[in-house]
């Protein structure tokens, strides 16, 4: 994604941009996508399969997911039953863990998704081109901010946007080895298929 996209969304993305720092502090996060599974189909659909942790000594100010670069190219987020198969799933917050996380939807909701996909199909409406980029954003004030030692834990149901209309999908998942998908019948994806995807971590600026 050029440089000039990322700096326009969060320009418009309202971040909470300003803390004080020591000399020497730095930012790190660590990024986990079904962390703990044994299982290399378990899909990213359910609760907490987007976990972050702050290992560093900044507050993080907001991530933003880009599945651009996807080893699937064809990841998209599907919050509507639309980008992909029929079920679908909002991006939320399953875990807050006191980290400030700011819910997606609902009344403290801000635009969350971006970078939308070429509608395989634009004469349907019930078809879309779904999303490449997720953000969550994180208050510098709420429970003391995103800090050090921190994890938050959140989830949205992602699909290949080549199944988008298909009512029996499976036959895609000849197009990859056993074991990439997320299920067992092709239709979410997998920590697997995330891999080459581009992270964002957001630090305030010291003051």
């Amino acid at each position: 994604m050029p440089t000039t996209e990322i700096e326009e969304i969060f320009a418009g993305a309202n971040l909470e941009l300003s803390d004080s720092y020591d000399q020497g502090d730095v930012g790190s996060a660590l990024v986990t996508v079904t962390p703990g599974g044994n299982d290399v189909q378990s899909s990213n659909y359910g609760s907490n399969s987007f976990q972050v942790q702050n290992t560093g000594d900044k507050k993080i100010a907001a991530v933003f997911f880009d599945v651009t670069t996807a080893l699937y190219g064809d990841s998209v987020f599907d919050p509507d039953g639309k980008g992909g198969d029929a079920t679908a799933k909002e991006w939320a917050i399953n875990s807050a863990g006191n980290t400030g996380a700011i819910q997606p939807v609902g009344s403290s909701g801000y635009e969350h998704y971006f970078l939308p996909g070429i509608d395989p199909e634009p004469e349907n409406s019930d078809n879309n081109g779904g999303y490449r980029g997720a953000l969550v954003k994180f208050s510098a004030t709420a429970n003391g901010g995103f800090t050090n030692g921190e994890t938050v834990g959140f989830s949205g149901d992602m699909d290949p946007n080549s199944i988008a209309g298909f009512t029996n999908p499976v036959s895609i998942r000849d197009r990859f080895p056993s074991g990439m998908w997320g299920d067992r019948q092709g239709r979410n994806l997998s920590a697997p298929m995330c891999i080459s995807s581009l992270l964002m971590v957001v630090l305030p600026a010291d003051n």
